[in-house]
């Protein structure tokens, strides 16, 4: 790219522009729970302020990341209020009336959506596909406050040195246990409070893009900073071998994770949906992790990348990239 005079923010926005090609199609014909658009719609910004001295660009970061996270917990408390006059028997008749509606028709959509997972493939995409066309654009609106001020911040945690040995254990330290400090009591009283008046749907939607932002961004950095500071000693290991080759996959795994969870859970594979618990939901969650780590190291011994990762990087250089390794 150097050698051909190719501007590097020119192959990142057309290397984000693929990606959002496989995010739409992952989207649309796989889990409308896509996270890959919403990272190559929101990218282009923060590559725009890669330039920012890493200090202004934690300031603006941060200075972003709680008045969006404000801004939400204000217009949503009115949420918070209703469910608290529920919950205490102090609310007017209207007001119970319009949280039991609320509660009534998220279930009701709840309900509607996994009977659409159970039809055949081509029926359920026939039934969610208008959803499917405008549902990006709506979670980038939502999350714009969160996602590019955490962008922000990996790009200065990297160019710190913070991923790369450049910071003291101490401060790694402080940061885990400073984060771990502010986020847990917080996520336990968020949790607590939810679970104690049956998980609102509407209240806890408000919670989540909202005045949770603090316990994740606290909780976040803790748990990055004790990676950090495990990685030393577990990527020697075995097991560190294979969770560095399952994130060297990382974005293959996220797409062949869909795959496995998709069989499992729709109509045209084992057509679980709606029918395991929560608490056994994480024998699922389980099968994903043997799944990633068992077949990431043996691939990446055969191939240079993972297959969509080759992919990706083939499309983006606009040539057929060496696959196989030299044996």
């Amino acid at each position: 790219r150097e050698a051909a005079g190719e501007d590097g923010g020119l192959w990142q926005l057309r290397r984000l522009g693929w990606l959002m090609v496989i995010g739409y199609g992952h989207q649309l014909l796989l889990w409308s729970g896509d996270i890959l658009m919403l990272y190559a719609m929101l990218a282009p910004v923060a590559l725009a302020l890669r330039h920012l001295p890493v200090r202004r660009m934690v300031v603006v970061a941060l200075a972003g990341f709680v008045l969006w996270h404000a801004a939400f917990t204000i217009t949503g408390w009115s949420s918070f209020s209703a469910v608290e006059a529920v919950h205490t028997g102090t609310a007017d008749v209207i007001t119970k009336a319009v949280v039991l509606a609320q509660a009534d028709a998220i279930a009701a959509e709840a309900r509607s959506e996994v009977d659409t997972l159970r039809q055949p493939y081509f029926t359920m995409l026939r039934e969610r596909f208008g959803e499917t066309l405008y549902l990006p654009l709506l979670v980038a609106l939502l999350s714009f406050g969160e996602t590019v001020p955490l962008m922000l911040l990996g790009m200065a945690l990297y160019r710190s040195g913070f991923f790369t040995g450049g910071w003291p254990r101490t401060w790694l330290w402080r940061l885990a246990l400073g984060g771990l400090a502010l986020g847990l009591p917080l996520a336990v009283a968020q949790t607590w409070w939810g679970w104690s008046r049956g998980f609102p749907p509407e209240a806890m939607f408000q919670l989540l893009i909202g005045a949770a932002g603090l316990q994740h961004l606290a909780l976040t950095l803790a748990w990055a900073a004790l990676l950090v500071l495990a990685a030393p000693r577990l990527l020697p290991t075995r097991l560190g071998e294979r969770l560095r080759a399952a994130g060297s996959m990382a974005l293959s795994n996220y797409l062949l994770t869909s795959l496995v969870m998709a069989f499992c859970f729709f109509g045209w594979g084992l057509g679980l949906a709606g029918q395991v618990g929560a608490a056994d939901q994480l024998w699922f969650v389980l099968l994903g992790w043997i799944v990633m780590l068992a077949w990431s190291k043996p691939w990446l011994s055969r191939f240079r990348q993972g297959p969509i990762e080759w992919l990706w990087r083939s499309l983006t250089e606009r040539r057929r990239l060496p696959f196989h390794r030299l044996l």
